[in-house]
């Protein structure tokens, strides 16, 4: 409770390295001593989701930079190095540390692999155990659990998070890819191309039906004044889903991403509304209002975002929300620089979040 309470404050004051440090300590901590207790406890595992939520929703604004001893072998989790052998290695946080701890998996996570599995589908379609659901941290099983506590928590399925969980990861295993062309192999690239298509579908299935129970639930009255603002939020997060896949896994022209754009803008204005009948002082989460502003090509939308960003901060004084504009204001720059010819080394391509990301070494705090 107490490196969760530091990595809050250390994230909302925009602490960049002190929240990554933290992030590394609570994992630590939660795999050698919350993990490997017999029986976890309700109120263990509410900790363990707020790690989680905020681990995943972090990661997912993260851009990795140094992949120079990151090879196929290790995106796959497959490990030369005996389980039972302490690593030694650099922390996400820039630091030596020993990454071990007791269990399967002798590494503390940093989101650059994940297990091979040749029956997926089959994999799906059983249910997520008991065992498996309080273990799987990182939710990298996208299968729902059935005790999970995130809707009570966040008013978020596991599966949304989830899913943003699969996106940074296959990113990262991509990205590292791009770096070190001689480590590939036929057989990761052939199951790389897989990934990338179900987790497509998944992407895609997930956000059409959350789009069709939202507008059911509207349209037969049940959504009440007070539930109306995480109503409108889900919308936002499910719209900025799918920006956040399209970017990072097929990293497409923001042209395409436009009617994604304005999903979340109709969304996070009906949140901005429906907070205000509902007299209730709440900034809502700014990840969707970032992922979606960093797409925008048109004034109307970069003026409503930038706006929305600028309320949140004048509400809650969080240095992060200053950041997350600064960084979405950057892209609008070198976008628009780019298009009129400015920039002769991206005129053919997209400038984005990580490009700014990885040349200013910066991490948006968003969680």
């Amino acid at each position: 409770m107490a490196v969760l309470a530091m990595l809050a404050f250390a994230t909302l004051y925009d602490r960049r390295q002190e929240a990554r440090a933290y992030m590394v300590d609570a994992e630590r901590l939660l795999r050698l001593r919350g993990l490997a207790k017999r029986n976890i406890s309700r109120k263990a595992r509410q900790l363990h989701h707020v790690y989680t939520w905020m681990r995943i929703i972090e990661e997912s604004t993260y851009v990795l930079r140094n992949f120079q001893n990151v090879g196929a072998s290790t995106t796959l989790g497959i490990s030369r190095q005996s389980a039972k052998e302490p690593r030694t290695d650099m922390s996400i946080a820039g630091r030596t540390e020993t990454q071990y701890q007791p269990g399967p998996n002798p590494r503390l996570d940093d989101f650059l692999r994940f297990e091979a599995s040749a029956s997926e589908h089959e994999v799906e379609m059983t249910p997520k155990d008991r065992e498996v659901g309080l273990h799987d941290i990182h939710l990298e099983d996208s299968r729902e659990f059935a005790e999970t506590m995130y809707m009570e928590l966040y008013g978020i399925s596991e599966t949304w998070l989830s899913l943003v969980s699969q996106t940074t990861r296959l990113a990262n295993v991509m990205d590292s890819l791009s770096v070190n062309k001689d480590r590939r192999d036929v057989e990761f690239v052939e199951l790389l191309e897989r990934r990338k298509q179900r987790l497509e579908n998944m992407v895609c299935s997930f956000a059409a039906m959350g789009r069709q129970t939202l507008e059911r639930s509207t349209s037969s009255g049940n959504v009440g004044t007070i539930d109306a603002p995480r109503h409108d939020m889900v919308r936002a997060l499910n719209a900025a889903l799918v920006i956040l896949f399209y970017r990072r896994i097929r990293k497409v022209n923001a042209w395409i991403l436009q009617e994604h754009v304005d999903n979340v803008i109709r969304a996070l204005k009906d949140f901005e509304t429906s907070c205000q009948r509902a007299t209730i002082e709440e900034p809502g989460s700014p990840w969707p209002a970032f992922l979606a502003g960093c797409e925008a090509l048109y004034p109307a939308q970069r003026e409503y975002l930038s706006g929305y960003l600028d309320r949140a901060s004048a509400m809650t004084g969080f240095a992060r929300l200053e950041t997350a504009r600064i960084c979405m204001v950057e892209v609008w720059r070198r976008r628009d620089e780019s298009a009129d010819g400015g920039d002769k080394r991206m005129r053919d391509q997209v400038w984005t979040w990580e490009h700014v990301s990885k040349e200013c070494f910066l991490h948006v705090l968003l969680s």
